[in-house]
């Protein structure tokens, strides 16, 4: 073989091994980005759970507060009724996990931090 044809089949050789890399890593960040995905709903599941406890616990007793007569009804209502939209509002921001298109969910992905976790993960398992 000539000289100009092994350094040509080298050169391929090398394309060939830099793109399936690239597609190894590809597959490699699907599979991560799925499974951080599956994890943050587990934890959304079990956030949510007590969240609604809370959430219907003091929906609870702001009716009754409501109901009795005592002093100081009003302000005690009001800090039951911030309970109430405080955990509402950690609810909404939750359901966002649930969807990996979200944009809560896609800011997590995108943040340095996980980048550059992601890239010193990827550079370890490929080398």
């Amino acid at each position: 073989m000539k000289e100009e044809d092994m350094l040509k089949q080298k050169e391929e050789s090398a394309s060939k091994t830099l793109y399936l890399k690239s597609l190894r890593k590809k597959k490699i960040l699907e599979e991560q980005t799925k499974a951080v995905h599956t994890l943050i709903v587990a934890q959304n599941h079990k956030i949510n759970t007590l969240l609604n406890g809370i959430i219907g616990y003091s929906s609870i007793l702001s009716g009754k507060l409501e109901k009795s007569d005592f002093e100081n009804k009003d302000a005690l209502v009001k800090v039951v009724s911030k309970i109430k939209e405080s955990g509402d509002s950690i609810n909404r921001m939750m359901k966002e996990f649930d969807d990996p298109n979200s944009t809560a969910f896609k800011e997590v992905f995108e943040t340095k931090e996980y980048l550059d976790l992601e890239k010193e993960y990827l550079d370890k398992d490929l080398s």
